[in-house]
């Protein structure tokens, strides 16, 4: 697959290269891309969370914030997971109580993924990974209905 992926992109570029136009393609297809996107919204626990892109970024950054009104802030940037561009988040979910995020990184395009935990609180990365995942289920919820469920058996035994 890689090769054949390989032969397309000389393929592509050899014509790109004797096209005149080249420049103003380039230039029309990254104004069409530049301009800030925005997913909806959604609300866990006491919190807002939602995607947003500036325009040319490779992938959107989460955000949270406490209302809809309050000031936004960085939860997770995927373009800041590597250097070169080849870590992507491939799937996440957000707790009930807004208490974690489970998400799910693939690299070099892989189907392979590495679910990752984070506290929301303090934005720190749990020491719970599950690496070479690959499935499209939605697993990342049932564990957070595990934490969840964990965390109010807790909260039960403090009554």
């Amino acid at each position: 697959m890689k090769e054949f992926v390989q032969k397309q992109v000389a393929l592509t570029d050899s014509v790109l290269q004797r096209c005149e136009c080249r420049g103003k393609l380039a230039e029309k297809i990254t104004k069409l891309f530049d301009n800030p996107r925005y997913n909806a919204p959604f609300r866990r626990g006491n919190k807002y969370f939602y995607f947003h892109n500036t325009g040319l970024q490779a992938q959107s950054v989460l955000y949270m914030q406490d209302s809809l009104e309050a000031e936004a802030e960085v939860l997770l940037d995927p373009n800041a997971l590597s250097e070169d561009g080849t870590v992507s988040l491939n799937t996440l979910s957000v707790s009930k109580n807004a208490e974690f995020l489970a998400y799910g990184l693939s690299s070099s395009g892989s189907d392979w993924v590495t679910i990752k935990l984070m506290r929301i609180q303090d934005k720190s990365v749990l020491a719970d990974t599950l690496s070479w995942v690959s499935f499209r289920t939605r697993f990342t919820e049932t564990m957070l209905n595990l934490l969840n469920e964990n965390s109010s058996n807790q909260n039960h035994a403090n009554d």
